[in-house]
């Protein structure tokens, strides 16, 4: 079977790369423009304290990001940075990296030994509901919920078996990703991190081992068609969740003029989302452009054999094997213990209609995990899933009530006046616009009473209007030609490398300065930062 697997790998690498080849042969291009970009702003500082920067993760604007974001952190810190990739990386990958001309590069070579599988097997021995991956206590004080993402994305399931015999395997994978950092690097020389993402085995790992010796992590990805920084200073910050984390704080003592400013941003964004032109959700077609004005809620419900006196809740699953627990786990270890859950509590709830339906990305992860097969064997006539056909611009029409684990879907309806439910403790759970569950019997109760729960009142679409301006746009006034592809379209993007760069030199270093303000600040979120400072940004 590995034989089979390893061909089979073999065999879709030589298909991608034939599949990539027009957008690859930009690549070199897109090299000599990122690294003389970069080149042009450092600074190379006489001193042995370094940054580390990771080529774990190859996409054309992860290395954009490093060029503009990589001078200022250096500069910042007085540090020079270095490079670090894995065995085996592709040369493509690692003539990117060498395009930056960094001072030190370090290869990390793990390899699972005799001793991670006995450990891993110790570890693995009292393994018997898959909330006990998430509580093991592993070696360098691991979170447990970050295995058991890794695991979930590795596998791309929606859970993971605690009968699966891979999950031995897994832990060692983890303990030697561990040993190796820990052994290869001088981390009495590193000054940060710089990282595309914090979850996974190659990416958790080392971010673990630098929160742990008091070593700073930035998260550079993006969000949306933006750079997102996340600043993670403490181990709480990382267990807490790696998402953007704008500061309702803040925002309640912003003047007033600011406060309307972001939520029309906000409101004009969402706008945007649902009419299919800007955000990630536009490339999986969430919202396709086939609204129907003429929409009939009481027909539609009538086809679908429900009650049109009844009100009508939505729950929105989430995607599957996506890292369910960047929030940290409480009472339910991923999107489909909460969907079983949701499903046993409103079987017995016979007062309202429930419709299931499936996160917009889910065609995306495969056929392992799929929202259907959990219906099966509902035998309730009030309990529905979702049209395959119905887009979800008639979500807003159909729905009284939304409900999510923590999706965006509870900011986005609230801002537009739809009562909304989430289960996990988000940074907008106390924000006021959103009703939360913070345990299993609480949720119950809620899911019983769903007549009682709380529409958001204008002020309430306000805050949420500003969390999305703050949180999954910006607010900055940012000329459209400096806004970012979706990351998705990942080498599609070289063949715009050049352009973007050679067209955006002043909007590069206004971005630049705003980093350099960020990072003189006490907020972690740079996209936070940049939105309610909005009027630092040159036009």
């Amino acid at each position: 079977m590995s034989i089979i697997k390893s061909t089979f790998q073999v065999f879709q690498g030589l298909l991608n790369e034939l599949k990539d080849y027009k957008y690859n042969k930009f690549r070199l291009i897109g090299n000599k423009v990122i690294g003389d970009l970069y080149k042009s702003k450092r600074i190379k500082y006489q001193t042995d304290k370094y940054i580390i920067c990771d080529a774990l993760w190859d996409n054309p604007h992860h290395w954009l990001r490093v060029a503009i974001f990589g001078p200022v952190l250096s500069d910042f810190l007085k540090a020079n940075l270095i490079g670090i990739y894995e065995k085996g990386t592709h040369h493509k990958i690692l003539e990117t990296l060498k395009s930056f001309d960094l001072d030190k590069y370090i290869k990390i070579s793990p390899k699972i030994k005799r001793k991670h599988i006995n450990q891993a097997k110790q570890l693995s021995k009292n393994i018997v509901t898959s909330a006990d991956i998430v509580n093991l206590d592993l070696p360098y004080n691991f979170p447990g919920q970050f295995l058991y993402d890794s695991i979930l994305k590795t596998e791309m399931v929606g859970n993971v078996d605690s009968k699966n015999n891979k999950i031995s395997n897994y832990i060692a994978k983890l303990i030697s990703y561990l040993e190796e950092y820990e052994e290869i690097i001088q981390w009495e020389k590193i000054s940060a991190l710089v990282i595309s993402h914090p979850v996974h085995f190659r990416f958790s790992t080392i971010t673990n081992l630098a929160l742990r010796k008091g070593i700073p992590v930035y998260i550079l990805n993006y969000v949306n068609e933006y750079i997102a920084i996340r600043k993670l200073e403490k181990i709480e910050d990382w267990i807490a969740g790696s998402f953007e984390n704008p500061n309702y704080q803040i925002i309640k003592n912003l003047p007033q003029f600011k406060k309307d400013y972001l939520e029309k941003v906000g409101k004009n964004y969402l706008n945007e989302v649902r009419s299919a032109k800007k955000g990630e959700v536009s490339t999986v077609g969430t919202f396709k452009q086939d609204n129907n004005d003429n929409f009939d809620k009481n027909k539609f419900l009538e086809n679908l054999n429900l009650d049109i006196h009844k009100q009508t809740v939505v729950v929105m699953t989430g995607c599957w094997p996506d890292f369910p627990n960047l929030y940290p786990s409480d009472w339910y270890t991923d999107y489909v213990d909460w969907l079983k859950k949701t499903l046993d509590i409103i079987q017995e709830i016979d007062n309202c209609n429930w419709i299931i339906k499936p996160h917009p990305a889910e065609f995306k992860y495969g056929a392992k995990t799929r929202m259907i097969n959990f219906m099966k064997d509902i035998d309730k006539p009030n309990i529905v899933t979702w049209p395959n056909e119905l887009s979800s611009n008639y979500l807003n029409k159909i729905a009284d009530i939304v409900i999510t684990s923590h999706g965006s879907a509870g900011v986005e309806y609230p801002a537009q006046g739809k009562p909304a439910l989430i289960t996990k403790k988000t940074y907008f759970a106390d924000w006021g616009f959103v009703n939360f569950c913070s345990d299993y019997n609480d949720y119950k109760k809620k899911l019983n009473n769903i007549h009682k729960i709380k529409k958001p009142n204008l002020n309430s679409q306000k805050l949420a209007f500003i969390y999305i301006a703050t949180s999954i746009c910006n607010a900055s006034k940012i000329n459209s030609k400096y806004l970012f592809e979706m990351g998705s379209k990942s080498n599609k993007l070289w063949p715009s490398i050049k352009n973007f760069v050679e067209s955006n030199d002043r909007n590069i270093l206004n971005e630049q300065n705003m980093m350099q303000s960020w990072l003189n600040s006490d907020i972690q979120s740079y996209n936070f930062f940049k939105s309610i400072n909005y009027d630092l940004w040159e036009i």
